[in-house]
């Protein structure tokens, strides 16, 4: 038997499912309060990614930050706390736990039942 010391998930389709309508509601509303074409936030917002797929950096807030920064827009500390998510919020919202609502989920859980599993 093998002995495994670690297990790696893709976070995104496999143990979360993201609701990219919601998501980019988010984001169009953020562009919209800072002021610049969602396009424009979205080429500095990308440069973080693979950053923030592996939890590098000071958290979201700081990805915010060093986006704005490069925008050249002052990141106002209060901006960036409103933008942050909370339980209400509508990206807080956008992360479903696959388990619990993703189309994939149901499409499983269907053929698992049809096969006999």
């Amino acid at each position: 038997m093998t002995a495994f010391k670690a297990l790696l998930f893709d976070m995104y389709d496999t143990l979360i499912w993201l609701d990219t309508t919601l998501s980019n509601r988010y984001r169009q509303r953020f562009a919209n309060r800072i002021g610049v074409p969602l396009e424009q936030f979205l080429d500095h917002w990308r440069g973080s990614v693979g950053y923030r797929m592996l939890g590098k950096g000071n958290g979201l807030a700081d990805h915010l930050t060093t986006a704005l920064s490069e925008m050249g827009i002052e990141p106002e500390p209060t901006l960036i706390a409103a933008s942050l998510p909370s339980n209400g919020s509508v990206w807080s919202g956008a992360s479903i736990p696959i388990r619990t609502r993703s189309p994939y989920c149901s499409d499983c859980r269907r053929r698992a039942t049809a096969s006999g599993c």
